[in-house]
């Protein structure tokens, strides 16, 4: 694949029951093994004609397409989105917290995708629990955490499950936990909360406690697969740092580290809203860490409260 080049197609069928690999072949230069592999990975994507003469539409919103077998219809749209580098991307590997049948909770490594796009989805963490959880299902997210922020994240495995989750989340009945590294020495009367509104939306952030700090006493020849975060790497750096404990009651896009960064205490290898020039931007990536997630069963409206 490496000396292939993106590809995008639209092509609409004209006759009952083409074969979607053999259409495709027909447009571009790829192999019959390429394309099906093109396919699994979430790269191809079909617009079913609407056949009821009173929608507005004339087709269903686009959906992927992965079955190979899968027949298409007069006036169907096929769409294909190649791109041989994002294709080629392996997935990193999550955690499975607890897998409760009807809906799973994991802990995400950072650098892994909660949603896909146009070009794949063969990367994300739904993708891996459809793959890899047994008895195989579908997966539905249910909230996002940023690509390289770490931590806990739930996935429902049937829309009546999603809908009840998404819905707590919606109305705020979730509680949401951080564990963050900034840089400088962050003395606050605890608990703070940051009241600042985002993209013209309310958005509050409750910085809720110190957990540790450059120059206190750790241990470290403790394994740092043991501890969140790696201080010995944080030590390496002559800059000051705090590790602080926060909840958020809002979700805006980057919430935490467009607060942290306005309040004068950016995260730990955050290079869009942080320092670029910091020595501990250079040395680790964003320092953001899910750590504590609450919500109610959909089955027994329990409340379910996990922590890594």
């Amino acid at each position: 694949m490496a000396d292939k080049k993106p590809i995008e197609l639209l092509i609409e069928t004209t006759v009952d029951g083409q074969s979607p690999v053999e259409l495709l072949a027909k447009y571009c230069d790829l192999s019959l093994v390429e394309i099906k592999a093109t396919m699994s990975k979430g790269a191809v994507w079909v617009k079913r004609r609407n056949s009821r003469a009173s929608t507005a539409s004339s087709h269903h919103r686009a959906v992927r397409l992965r079955r190979t077998g899968r027949s298409l219809n007069c006036g169907d749209i096929l769409l294909m989105n190649y791109n041989p580098t994002v294709l080629e991307l392996e997935p990193l590997t999550p955690l499975l917290i607890e897998d409760r049948g009807h809906f799973s909770v994991w802990n995400k490594p950072a650098g892994m995708l909660c949603q896909g796009s146009r070009w794949s989805d063969h990367t994300t963490l739904y993708r891996w629990a459809e793959i890899h959880l047994s008895p195989q299902r579908p997966s539905f997210l249910i909230h996002r955490l940023d690509r390289m922020t770490s931590g806990l994240t739930v996935l429902a495995h049937n829309k009546k499950v999603a809908a009840y989750l998404a819905t707590q989340f919606e109305n705020r009945q979730t509680r949401k936990h951080y564990r963050v590294v900034v840089e400088g020495n962050c003395q606050l009367s605890l608990p703070y909360t940051i009241n600042m509104p985002l993209d013209g939306k309310p958005s509050v952030t409750t910085i809720q406690s110190v957990l540790g700090r450059s120059g206190s006493d750790i241990d470290l020849n403790e394994p740092s697969s043991n501890r969140w975060p790696n201080e010995a790497i944080l030590r390496q750096c002559s800059s000051p740092y705090t590790v602080l404990e926060l909840a958020i009651q809002t979700g805006r896009k980057h919430q935490i580290r467009r607060h942290l960064c306005a309040l004068g205490f950016p995260v730990v290898g955050d290079r869009l809203y942080g320092h670029v020039s910091s020595e501990m931007n250079e040395t680790l990536d964003l320092q953001l860490q899910a750590h504590k997630l609450s919500f109610l069963d959909p089955n027994t409206d329990t409340r379910r409260d996990y922590c890594v």
